[in-house]
C-alpha cells in the first residue's frame, strides 16, 4: 500500500483504487446488474435471457415461470430446454402446435403432408416431370427453386411461348412467340406480351434531374406500361 493511501490520498479509477485497491460505494461501472470493477451487483437491469429463474450475470434467481406455449421444448423467453415434452399425435404436438415429419421424398409417409404447401428447400426431394413435381403437383413459377431449373438444365413444356404445365411465358427475345406488327409496339396474339423498345432518357423532377426508361416507339414510361414484368425489360 503506498504511503499516501494510508493519508486517504487515493488514487481512484471510478470505484476502486488503481494503488491500494480500496473499494468505495460510487462511480461503478455498471454492466448491467453487476459492476466490472468491484463485482458490486444492484437489484435492476438483470439480465435474463438465458434463464428465466437466474440472471446470467449475478446469479440472483426468481420464481419465473417459463414459456413452453410455442414449444414445448424450448422457452420462448429464454434459452432454457428440456426433452421429451411433446405429446404428439401423429405428426403434430397437441401442445404447441410443432410439426416433426418423416419425409419420404416431397411427402411424409406419416400423414401425408406434401412439401408443395411448406416451400421445402431441398429440390432433390421432388420427382420433376418438366416444371412440375409429379407427387406433389409443386409448379415452377410457385416454387423458390427457379436457379435450380437452370442448374439442372430442367426444361419446360412449351406450347408457343406458354408453358403447359405451369403456365410460364417465354422472354420476348425467345422464340415461340407470334408477334402481330400491326401494333405500334408488337403485341403477340398467344400471350399477350408487348414488346417495348426500351431506351434511357433524362427526365428532371422539382428538385433534381434522374434517369428513366421509356419506349422508343409508344413513348411510354415504366409506369405507364403494360404492368407485366416481362414487358418492362430493356430487349
Amino acid at each position: 500500500m503506498r504511503i499516501k493511501c494510508k493519508f486517504g490520498f487515493h488514487s481512484w479509477y471510478r470505484c476502486k483504487c488503481v494503488q491500494c485497491y480500496k473499494i468505495r460505494d460510487e462511480q461503478h461501472d455498471w454492466n448491467g446488474c453487476k459492476c466490472k470493477g468491484c463485482g458490486k451487483t444492484r437489484d435492476e437491469q438483470h439480465d435474463w435471457s438465458n434463464n428465466c429463474q437466474s440472471c446470467s450475470k449475478c446469479g440472483k434467481t426468481r420464481n419465473e415461470p417459463h414459456d413452453w406455449s410455442k414449444d414445448c421444448e424450448k422457452c420462448s423467453k429464454c434459452r432454457a430446454v428440456r426433452i421429451e415434452k411433446h405429446e404428439w399425435q401423429g405428426c403434430k404436438c397437441k401442445k404447441c402446435n410443432k410439426e416433426k415429419h418423416t419425409w419420404n421424398g416431397c411427402t411424409c409417409s406419416k400423414c401425408g403432408c406434401k412439401q408443395e404447401d411448406r416451400r421445402d428447400k431441398s429440390f432433390a426431394n421432388h420427382k420433376w416431370h418438366f416444371c412440375i413435381c409429379e407427387i406433389c403437383g409443386l409448379k415452377y413459377i410457385d416454387s423458390i427453386f427457379i436457379h435450380d431449373f437452370y442448374k439442372h438444365k430442367i426444361d419446360h413444356d412449351w406450347e408457343g411461348c406458354i408453358c403447359r404445365k405451369c403456365g410460364k411465358i417465354k422472354e420476348p427475345q425467345e422464340q415461340g412467340h407470334n408477334w402481330d406488327e400491326s401494333f405500334l409496339c408488337p403485341k403477340c396474339v398467344k400471350c399477350g406480351m408487348i414488346k417495348h423498345d426500351w431506351k434511357c432518357v433524362k427526365r428532371f423532377g422539382p428538385d433534381n434531374e434522374y434517369s428513366a426508361f421509356e419506349c422508343k416507339k409508344c413513348k411510354k414510361s415504366y409506369s405507364e406500361a403494360d404492368t407485366d414484368s416481362y414487358n418492362r425489360r430493356n430487349y
